[in-house]
């Protein structure tokens, strides 16, 4: 029997790309979803750049900052800030 693997698509929303422990575990978390074939985009409702994590990440996780959105998705992004 063939098992069949769904590439699932995961978007991990958090306060900012700095050092801290849930930077860290969602990191952690997304290196190893793409290394099991899934798509993983992570974004950042701060005001800090995507360049400035510390951690290893792999290039093929897709990282978003506020300063790479449009303005209508700036308020998207503001939005979910709000709601957590």
């Amino acid at each position: 029997m063939t098992i069949l693997n769904k590439v699932e698509k995961y978007l991990f929303v958090m306060g900012s790309f700095g050092a801290g422990g849930t930077e860290r575990v969602v990191t952690l978390l997304a290196n190893k979803l793409v290394d099991n074939g899934h798509k993983v985009t992570v974004l950042s409702t701060g005001t800090d750049k995507s360049s400035n994590l510390p951690y290893q990440v792999d290039n093929r996780i897709r990282l978003i900052d506020r300063s790479n959105l449009e303005i209508s998705d700036k308020i998207k992004v503001k939005s979910l800030h709000f709601l957590r």
